[in-house]
């Protein structure tokens, strides 16, 4: 991992980055202008280093201020940001001379994308749709005029350089043609010192598309999605919608594919966007360009998917080369990995060394780690009979791996130990750690109501007890359990939980009727409100979505699960008894046997 990052930039997005490494625990430095010396990312940070005058051009925009600062303050990384040297190929280029991570693409991938006309032609050689148009560069206006004649007016005259909207102009006939010619070439050059344009046939009433790819240094790319930039005003967007809903299923599937297959073709590492444009009828859709940068809009897609995409950014930079170097070193036979952000370098440093890997995934869909993960395993083992579709001919079902110690419960060592009597019901919540406030507050809104029918166990986290209700007859709340959870799950006859899929399954394996309150998508990547939508269409538990949780729902919906036990627990015991943790074990030995022989 990096220890010390320089982050090139200025503004929100310096303090973006900031706050990635912060959070991955890198240290930062910080650059500013002498007109940016009380800014606020300057302001909040530990190390920082002016870099030059007000001008951009002799700060932000100056690499050797830049890789001077890098150097003396001993970072090993740089993240560029979006804007000022983000895509400046012979910058990435002197990063990677000198020692220093360009926390970004190479600057060979930056050269192939950057040129619009060029990437066009590796586009069309990838087989991704591109609009009809010029091949490669028009060196003069003579070559524009027999381009546009043989593709049809409206054209469109582009900077091969650059981006923003700048380089740009429109021409409905010949007439226009030599004006706008001499227009986009002298913007160009003013904008970016290139003056390089090329044409291209305007598609009318287009929908603008762009899908945010991810990628490593290995050739595996994924994408993230898609966002609709449609609504803009001079070349400038105003609006981002994510998902697009102008795409049906098969088309975003489609458009997906294409966009892998243009990141693929410039060889790309990190964080980009690809982009289309989708005409009027909604069936065709063509190659725009890629943006070799983290984009201004990328918050939209971390909303919409729950990918911190800086963190990637830079994961993606730093961890491949120590984790093959520490998987050379310990020669293992198997890996087996259940996913996170950690495990990512250490399946590529194994499949490296050619050692087999192995996943797991707990949750119904797979996180990024293991969706970067799967191309390099031998088998997805998923807990969801739902999850082995998404893995295709990787995907077996073995269950959730249930510690042994949760089976050996016994119901009167937990009534002893809690202190509750064998004549009433036991009520079991388990509200988690920072998800557990909302179900707190619920549930001692309702404890007039619920000690009425039930004895309460209430698991309430760490930090969450409230001495109001100490010792009150019914209700015993405590922070967590450790090896009394056994015997918890022993003596309650109703479990209250999140919808964790370590939890759920545990429940599934104790045969016990259970209201599950899903941790809702808005504050997580929605992994829970799937798992228990799961449980609910196989009728193993009842489901209250955290946006109906009042103390009043929550009495309610505890009565009907008591009321329904008898209908749950018949269908938990028509699903077969997983044998997961031997299951997995067996394929464990396989492939550390195989790679033996091999």
């Amino acid at each position: 991992m990096l220890k010390r990052v320089l982050i090139a930039n200025r503004g929100e997005i310096a303090l973006r980055v900031r706050r990635a490494c912060r959070e991955a625990g890198i240290e930062t430095v910080s650059v500013y202008s002498q007109a940016d010396a009380e800014a606020l990312h300057v302001q909040l940070a530990t190390r920082s280093v002016c870099i030059g005058p007000p001008r951009a051009a002799d700060s932000y925009l100056n690499p050797q201020a830049l890789l001077s600062a890098a150097i003396a303050t001993g970072c090993d990384g740089l993240h560029p940001g979006y804007g000022f040297l983000s895509e400046n190929p012979e910058f990435a280029d002197a990063c990677a001379e000198n020692g220093i991570t360009f926390i970004g693409p190479s600057g060979d991938a930056i050269r192939k994308a950057g040129s619009k006309s060029a990437a066009r032609d590796l586009m069309r050689a990838a087989g991704v749709p591109v609009t009809p148009g010029s091949d490669g560069p028009v060196s003069s206006v003579e070559d524009a005029l027999a381009v546009a004649e043989t593709v049809g007016y409206p054209v469109l005259l582009k900077a091969s350089a650059g981006g923003g909207g700048r380089g740009i102009r429109r021409c409905d006939s010949s007439k226009d043609l030599p004006d706008a010619y001499a227009a986009a070439k002298a913007e160009a050059n003013a904008c970016f010192g290139n003056d390089e344009m090329y044409l291209e046939k305007l598609v009318l009433e287009p929908r603008h598309i762009e899908f945010q790819i991810l990628a490593d240094r290995q050739g595996h790319v994924i994408h993230l999605g898609d966002r609709d930039c449609s609504i803009q005003r001079r070349n400038q967007k105003l609006i981002e919608e994510a998902p697009a809903r102008c795409l049906t299923p098969e088309l975003r599937e489609e458009m997906g594919r294409a966009a892998v297959k243009a990141a693929q073709a410039v060889h790309y590492e990190g964080a980009g966007t690809v982009e289309f444009l989708l005409d009027s009828d909604g069936q065709h859709f063509y190659f725009m360009e890629m943006n070799t940068r983290l984009q201004v809009e990328h918050p939209v897609t971390e909303m919409v998917t729950g990918c911190d995409l800086v963190k990637w950014q830079i994961r993606v930079a730093a961890g491949v080369g120590q984790a093959t170097h520490l998987i050379h070193t310990l020669k293992p036979n198997v890996v087996f990995s259940k996913g996170g952000y950690v495990a990512v370098p250490v399946v590529y440093g194994a499949a490296f060394n050619r050692v087999p890997v192995l996943i797991h995934e707990s949750d119904m869909t797979s996180g990024l780690a293991n969706r970067l993960s799967l191309p390099f395993a031998k088998v997805l083992m998923c807990t969801f009979p739902e999850t082995v579709k998404e893995a295709g001919k990787k995907g077996l079902y073995v269950g959730a791996p249930i510690r042994k110690e949760l089976l050996a419960g016994d119901r009167e060592r937990g009534l002893k130990l809690f202190g509750f009597t064998s004549n009433r019901p036991v009520l079991l919540v388990v509200g988690g750690s920072l998800g557990a406030q909302a179900i707190n507050r619920a549930v001692r809104g309702a404890l007039d109501d619920l000690t009425r029918c039930f004895q309460v166990l209430h698991i309430c986290g760490k930090g969450n007890i409230d001495a109001n209700y100490e010792g009150r007859r019914g209700y015993v709340q405590m922070q967590y359990l450790d090896e009394e959870m056994a015997d918890a799950y022993a003596c309650a006859d109703v479990i209250i939980t999140r919808a964790g899929s370590n939890t759920i399954c545990e429940i599934l394996a104790l045969r016990k009727p259970s209201l599950l309150i899903p941790y809702p998508n808005t504050a997580s990547r929605g992994d829970q409100e799937i798992n228990a939508a799961s449980f609910l269409r196989r009728g193993f538990s009842r489901v209250l979505e955290q946006s109906d949780l009042t103390p009043a729902t929550l009495v309610e919906r505890v009565v009907e699960v008591y009321r329904d036990r008898g209908e749950l627990i018949d269908s938990m015991n028509r699903e077969p008894v997983s044998r997961s943790i031997d299951r997995i074990l067996e394929q464990i030995h396989k492939y550390a046997k195989a790679d033996k022989q091999g």
